[in-house]
């Protein structure tokens, strides 16, 4: 597709999407399909060749390709991401995810040779998942690399012999002498300084992410004073010595190298990837553009990303193009946050949703926690609109598929698989409706978890994840049939429509997939049955990267 077929043209900030002149054969790399699954086999409720396929993939191990290039909380499994574009889309498909993250989805399109479409509303989720499912030629970063070698060692000398060097001002940030130590933030800031001198900006934008995964990282492994930062809720350490920063650095990048090789030589160099700074509630792209819909949406107040990215973002924040002040007064638009002041709490309180199970929910946990009842009203309020706008970009007859898992607030368990089922099926766009074919529980194995597991008054920890998948349907059917629940739904989609779920686009005379008009427009939306309400998170913002 090419590059203004996709970007609307009007948009001033549209820019020719670059390709790499020559493609690559696409290779295998070390996940495989559960053994039940056969890549493309028609599914019948979700299940392949007649069983429940088994996603729990026990025998994925170490990260392949570009996956393990920065850490990440609760990421994407690479396996599951594989395993759901094999089944619903054929090579040159779109794919769309609108809750990116690290950008797992787009590692695995570029593998198998699939276009993707993301947003992200995180300026440093959004750096990473650009740079991991960039085709760069690795012989680019090396050369980019021994330029920085050299000029670290020649300003190393005057450095012994008492000669301090000519610097940027170290950033201004909350507690810094706190968090790093002196001679840490003098080598990061020098650090820094080399990596924006180079010219290439793909090539400068992984050296960043190689930077940026010294400060947050896994146990003590970080340059900062603490412990953790991967997760989330960094935890002060004292170090006895002040870390490496170098050294740290050099380590990473030969491990960051060794992976891009191997994504190089892998990846498809014909198919093109988008990743968009928008918000999941108002996605820029234009009605019908995916083919599938594949995305690990965030879970309730579970993970607070501003909270771990922001020990990068204080050194690296003014090179993406948003200040650490910006970027602490983004936590509030960010879906799953715990921001959600008291004003919008009863606000959101006054509009019951109208679905019984979201209801009988919030109602409990009025009883138990008024500030999370809040909270997760806020989170599926949200969640409805993100959904409305899935309903809109997806292709006639296509699927969407949602890795989600139940959280515990105050230790009632919250089933958000079920709720966000029955928010989906209330919904209707363009005369379209989603059916909800069939929910496949995926297990957690305790080894392969990738976030904080909690334990106490929220639960066990999360064993367990659901993978939704959803059917664009056309309303007509629905009220021809009289079909309102999930099981009537699904029973009038398989009657309706026996054929294997790949059809092809259906596109309307003259209309072309792409970004739709008023792409940085206020997201307040008025959704059929649903009415409108202004909240904290009522701007996105508004950006593109493309991808080669």
């Amino acid at each position: 597709m090419a590059d203004q077929d996709i970007l609307r043209q009007s948009d001033p900030r549209a820019q020719g999407a670059s390709q790499n002149p020559a493609p690559a054969e696409l290779g295998r790399v070390a996940a495989s399909l559960p053994p039940t699954c056969t890549p493309g086999a028609p599914l019948v409720m979700g299940r392949c060749n007649g069983g429940p396929p088994d996603l729990s993939f026990d025998d994925y191990g170490q990260p392949y390709a570009t996956h393990g290039l920065h850490p990440f909380p609760a990421k994407f499994p690479p396996p599951l991401a594989r395993w759901a574009i094999e089944q619903f889309t054929a090579p040159r498909e779109w794919l769309l995810d609108p809750f990116v993250g690290s950008g797992t989805t787009l590692v695995e399109a570029r593998l198998l040779g699939r276009n993707a479409l993301a947003a992200e509303i995180d300026p440093l989720s959004r750096l990473l998942a650009r740079v991991k499912a960039t085709s760069l030629d690795p012989t680019w970063v090396e050369a980019a690399k021994a330029q920085i070698d050299h000029r670290w060692d020649s300003a190393t000398l005057p450095i012994l012999q008492g000669q301090p060097p000519s610097l940027s001002a170290v950033p201004d940030f909350p507690n810094r002498d706190y968090w790093f130590h002196a001679q840490v933030q003098r080598d990061l800031v020098r650090l820094r300084d080399l990596i924006a001198r180079i010219d290439k900006r793909a090539v400068r934008e992984f050296l960043l992410v190689v930077y940026s995964s010294i400060i947050i990282a896994k146990g003590p492994s970080s340059v900062a004073n603490a412990l953790d930062i991967a997760h989330s809720r960094a935890h002060h350490v004292e170090r006895r010595a002040s870390p490496n920063v170098w050294r740290r650095f050099c380590d990473r990048y030969g491990r960051a190298l060794r992976g891009l090789r191997a994504f190089y030589a892998q990846a498809d160099h014909s198919v093109q990837t988008l990743v968009l700074g928008h918000d999941a509630k108002a996605l820029p792209y234009r009605a019908r553009i995916a083919d599938v819909i594949l995305s690990s949406p965030p879970y309730i107040t579970a993970i607070e990303y501003p909270r771990s990215h922001k020990f990068s973002v204080w050194w690296i924040g003014e090179l993406l193009g948003v200040s650490h002040r910006v970027y602490e007064t983004l936590r509030s638009h960010y879906i799953g946050t715990e921001s959600v002041p008291r004003r919008e709490r009863h606000t959101l309180r006054a509009l019951p949703a109208g679905l019984p199970t979201l209801d009988r929910l919030a109602a409990r946990l009025d009883e138990v926690d008024e500030v999370r009842a809040g909270r997760a009203r806020r989170y599926f309020w949200d969640m409805r609109r993100a959904l409305a706008e899935m309903l809109r970009t997806l292709k006639p007859e296509r699927y969407a598929v949602l890795v989600v898992a139940d959280s515990h607030l105050r230790g009632l368990r919250v089933p958000t698989g079920a709720c966000l089922v029955e928010i989906a099926e209330s919904l209707e766009v363009d005369g379209a409706r989603f059916v909800h074919r069939d929910t496949v529980i995926r297990t957690i194995r305790e080894r392969s978890r990738q976030m904080p597991i909690k334990r106490g008054s929220n639960g066990d920890g999360m064993k367990t994840e659901e993978v939704l998948i959803l059917q664009r349907r056309p309303k007509h059917l629905f009220v021809a049939m009289g079909t309102r629940n999930s099981q009537d739904s699904a029973a009038a989609g398989a009657a309706a429509a026996p054929r294997a779920p790949r059809p092809r686009e259906a596109r309307s005379p003259g209309v072309k997939p792409g970004l739709r008009e008023g792409c940085c427009q206020s997201t307040k939306r008025s959704l059929t049955g649903v009415g409108s309400i202004e909240t904290s998170s009522g701007r996105v913002m508004c950006g593109k990267e493309t991808i080669a």
